[in-house]
């Protein structure tokens, strides 16, 4: 159990490691001009959805009131009927970032170990170097995929496992039962976290979640947001899915007030499936958009299961030259001539082609 003072602190380092992950690394921009494309942080370009504009203004009148336990405890029983789920499953914190620094307080510390692939999200990595962990990155296949072969081979040495399926910044995601294969495996040694956050975009039915292994008794932790598909980055809304005693220590740690207006834009959200549905399509147009300007340019990249499109840039250094375009990718973030590029919309995919194909 943390004392205030350790709760306190560890907030402090979660926050501090939170922002510096979740915002773009290219430098201060005034991202508020309409003249900015924005293609750096995986966030949906056409969200969030009308219902849940309209939820958000609604509940505006009350904004000067704390969510009480009624208003929590439904939008719980919302998630939950989602997912199949009780209420006892379900954690929420300030977008998936809270759920995994819960996980991170409850399973990380000294002499703790956390498996991870590489590249993967690094937020868990570094809340648990933070904590004096140790970090296990275990290097992605040439394909770019998460070598599961090598992380069954260290897990004994886990403290917790760490899944981002579909791979933030690769793109490239495990077959559905490859996946629960390997978490169900693991979860018998460890604790296993699997980080959900764009499966929408492969499969808007969820169908294929890692959350059956939860039904099943598996010791297995899955993470949602609803910063991508659904279009809410800036309101920070998400969830975990556990065993109800996992969950309710998770949940213990949640240091966030959470935010009124996200709540009811994200059980807005929830409802709105033709919204899902327009963003799964639009964004995979958008992705069949980049691959065609990659064909064409000679660029190596990755099939995505996900938001965005993971692409050899080699020593090209777009970044800082669509920069003074008014285009945003990462700047100086991956390693080995990676880089990645967030789908927006078709008018601004068709700027981004101008630009590097004159950069070419």
């Amino acid at each position: 159990m943390l004392s205030r003072r350790n709760l306190i602190k560890s907030s402090a380092i979660a926050l501090g490691v939170a922002s510096l992950d979740l915002t773009a690394l290219a430098g201060p921009v005034a991202r508020t001009s309409s003249s900015w494309i924005e293609l750096d942080r995986n966030e949906n370009p056409y969200g969030p959805s009308p219902a849940a504009r309209k939820a958000m203004i609604d509940r505006i009148e009350r904004g000067n009131r704390y969510l009480d336990a009624d208003e929590l405890n439904a939008f719980r029983d919302k998630i939950a009927n989602f997912e199949g789920v009780t209420r006892d499953h379900v954690v929420l914190g300030a977008g998936s970032s809270e759920i995994l620094w819960m996980a991170a307080q409850e399973y990380l510390g000294e002499g703790k170990t956390l498996l991870q692939g590489d590249p993967t999200f690094e937020l868990i990595g570094r809340l648990a170097e933070a904590k004096g962990s140790r970090v296990e990155r275990i290097a992605v296949t040439p394909e770019q995929e998460d070598d599961f072969d090598a992380i069954r081979k260290a897990a004994a040495r886990a403290s917790l496992v760490y899944f981002n399926w579909p791979n933030n910044p690769c793109g490239s995601m495990a077959p559905a039962a490859a996946m629960k294969g390997i978490a169900k495996d693991l979860a018998n040694r460890c604790p296993v976290f699997v980080d959900e956050a764009y499966l929408e975009f492969v499969d808007p039915s969820l169908e294929s979640s890692t959350v059956s292994l939860v039904k099943e008794g598996a010791n297995v932790i899955v993470a949602r947001t609803f910063s991508k598909i659904h279009g809410l980055a800036g309101m920070r809304m998400g969830y975990g899915v556990a065993r109800p005693e996992v969950a309710r220590r998770l949940g213990s740690y949640r240091f966030s007030v959470l935010n009124s207006l996200a709540l009811a834009a994200s059980s807005a959200a929830l409802d709105d499936q033709e919204f899902i549905a327009s963003s799964h399509r639009r964004i995979k147009e958008g992705k069949t958009a980049i691959y065609r300007l990659f064909d064409d340019l000679g660029v190596r990249y990755i099939p995505s299961s996900a938001s965005f499109v993971w692409f050899h840039e080699g020593d090209r250094n777009w970044a800082p030259r669509l920069r003074e375009r008014q285009i945003l990718i990462p700047s100086g973030r991956f390693s080995g001539g990676w880089n990645r590029v967030t789908v927006g919309t078709a008018e601004e995919i068709a700027r981004f082609g101008e630009a590097v194909r004159s950069l070419a």
